[in-house]
């Protein structure tokens, strides 16, 4: 899939979530919600198999350090109801174009660099609070 070159470019993958032969030096570990305890350093999730439990404690993760940042390839589910979390985590994404509706959500500090590596894939957008 070619939304992982621009994420090498980005990001040193220490662990992946998934079985992406591009990521051949990074730990890999099995889709299962137990496994992200046993997440560390900088993680992409490829395979995420409820992203209405992963995200919020992908998001707990970066904030307590457990991990450094974590990008996570999504359907694009809008509509779906575990959407809610990409904006109550504080989480930034890039709405892939092309025919299958895809995003990539990130959560980090490097927020800018996520947004010049993906913009040119597709629409990137970060919930902002406006009070």
């Amino acid at each position: 899939m070619a939304v992982f070159h621009p994420i090498l470019r980005f990001m040193k993958v220490g662990t992946c979530v998934g079985d992406i032969s591009l990521f051949a030096s990074a730990e890999r570990v099995r889709a299962k919600h137990e496994s992200i305890e046993k997440l560390s350093v900088i993680v992409l999730v490829a395979d995420c198999p409820d992203p209405d439990e992963w995200l919020p404690d992908l998001a707990q993760a970066e904030r307590k350090r457990q991990v450094e940042e974590v990008a996570v390839l999504l359907p694009a589910g809008t509509g779906e109801d575990w959407f809610v979390r990409i904006i109550e985590g504080g989480w930034q994404c890039c709405f892939l174009r092309g025919h299958l509706a895809r995003m990539v959500a990130y959560h980090g500090e490097r927020k800018h660099a996520f947004w010049l590596v993906m913009r040119s894939l597709g629409c990137v957008m970060e919930p902002e609070r406006h009070e």
